[in-house]
């Protein structure tokens, strides 16, 4: 391959047979999936403080002074999930690792162990966190306590394992898989807010801001299972196979909080800002 060789024997010319349009298409394949889906789950996001909003003032203070604690919480399974996926793309050329289910494995026993640790201590400590956030008064303070508590009791299944499966699958460049149990989460998500928030079609009771909270932990877990059932079919690159077991391998782990250490401090610096403030 001609060109002018760089560091690490990098050529600056694309490969014969590459074009740069080749690349650009394949760019917008793999980005517009997790552009949609990021953007929808924003719009979620929205729709629930939209639905809590009619509780009254106190239930959209409570919900909103519970949701810096928690991305600060994901925000570092969101760096650890930085390792898994990078190490378990395939090599340039399509060449596969050999090693990425079992890195996939180890991502996921990772993420239970510190996800399990993050959610006791935080059920244990959610009034706390939210006096410090800033609750002005009991109702706000009760409110976001028993929201939070749901979350934490739910954070360890749906939402830290479902973030891990869907970064290992975006590092493959399945990100239209991920879109997908995504929306539906989401869609579970708003349906089962309008029901249990305010007792809709006769369920009862009326949960106000803990239905809110069960709802998103119902919509989790539903993106949870679909997840886990695409990995454990292997029709794509990754296939988790439960009978090989999960343990932690010293080489492994390093290369993974190699690569995510720098990332933690950059995705917590919003968080912890907000915080600050």
């Amino acid at each position: 391959m001609g060109g002018k060789w760089v560091r690490n024997g990098v050529s600056k010319s694309l490969p014969e047979g590459i074009t740069a349009r080749m690349l650009y298409s394949d760019v917008v394949r793999i980005a517009w999936p997790s552009l949609i889906e990021l953007t929808l789950t924003q719009l979620t996001s929205m729709v629930d403080l939209m639905m809590v909003g009619g509780l009254g003032p106190w239930a959209i203070a409570s919900v909103g002074l519970t949701t810096q604690p928690k991305f600060l919480l994901m925000t570092m399974f969101i760096a650890m999930n930085v390792g898994g996926d990078r190490t378990c793309g395939p090599l340039p050329g399509g060449r596969r690792t050999g090693k990425a289910n079992e890195i996939l494995r180890q991502a996921l026993l990772l993420s239970f162990i510190l996800s399990a640790l993050a959610s006791v201590s935080g059920y244990l400590f959610s009034e706390q966190l939210v006096r410090f956030m800033g609750a002005a008064d009991a109702e706000t303070l009760a409110g976001g306590t028993v929201y939070l508590q749901i979350q934490f009791l739910g954070f360890v299944p749906p939402m830290a394992l479902t973030s891990t499966l869907t970064a290992t699958l975006r590092g493959v460049g399945h990100t239209r898989i991920a879109m997908i149990y995504n929306l539906i989460s989401n869609l579970v998500n708003v349906v089962l807010n309008y029901l249990l928030i305010h007792g809709h079609f006769g369920f009862p009771p009326r949960l106000e801001l803990a239905g809110a909270s069960l709802a998103t932990i119902i919509g989790q877990a539903v993106a949870f299972v679909l997840a886990v059932a695409v990995v454990l079919r292997g029709d794509h690159y990754l296939h988790l196979r439960l009978r090989k077991g999960f343990k932690l391998y010293g080489t492994i782990c390093a290369t993974s909080w190699t690569l995510a250490c720098p990332q933690w401090p950059n995705s917590s610096l919003c968080a912890r800002a907000t915080l600050c403030l």
